[in-house]
């Protein structure tokens, strides 16, 4: 069961951040999406929400690493798994009502300064997104352009699918 609660952790703090962005993303919201009481968050994340988003972050890396991974084994360009990250991103996007954005993305876009955990993760993730990309062969400023692209392309989906009802607010 531990190594269960974990990782329902782990998954409910992606899911939340992805919705909430950091700042949103409350322990109370995260701990209810997994379906665990308080005390399993700081049993198994004793540096509370930064270590937990942090561990977020590493496992959001590990799927992206393994998705760019298996596009290089069918031997697609940098610009194919760029393409091909778009695309998945977009569809799952969709799926959700254009409602989340990726847990990297959100974490890009607004980490508080007093999460250096998830500021170390986010680092290292895209340390690793950069390595798995390098292996394609391309120049590390194809790579930065490329990440840059995928980058503002879902932003730019997000805005656009973004609707009025998105920001309404009690008066």
């Amino acid at each position: 069961m531990s190594a269960d609660a974990r990782a329902r952790l782990i998954a409910a703090a992606v899911a939340v951040v992805q919705l909430r962005g950091y700042d949103g993303a409350g322990l109370s919201a995260i701990l209810s999406a997994a379906g665990l009481p308080k005390g399993s968050l700081y049993h198994h994340f004793p540096g509370g929400k930064d270590e937990l988003v942090a561990a977020a972050a590493d496992f959001v890396a590990g799927e992206v690493e393994a998705r760019i991974g298996e596009l290089i084994g069918v031997g697609l360009s940098l610009d194919q798994i760029i393409a091909r990250l778009i695309d998945d991103t977009l569809a799952w996007m969709a799926a959700t009502g254009w409602r989340s954005v990726g847990l990297l993305g959100a974490l890009a876009a607004c980490l508080p300064s007093d999460a250096p955990r998830t500021a170390r993760a986010l680092h290292a993730a895209q340390a690793r997104l950069h390595a798995g990309l390098s292996r394609t062969g391309a120049s590390p400023v194809a790579i930065n352009a490329a990440t840059g692209l995928l980058h503002g392309r879902l932003a730019l989906a997000r805005l656009a699918n973004d609707t009025p009802a998105d920001h309404t607010t009690e008066t």
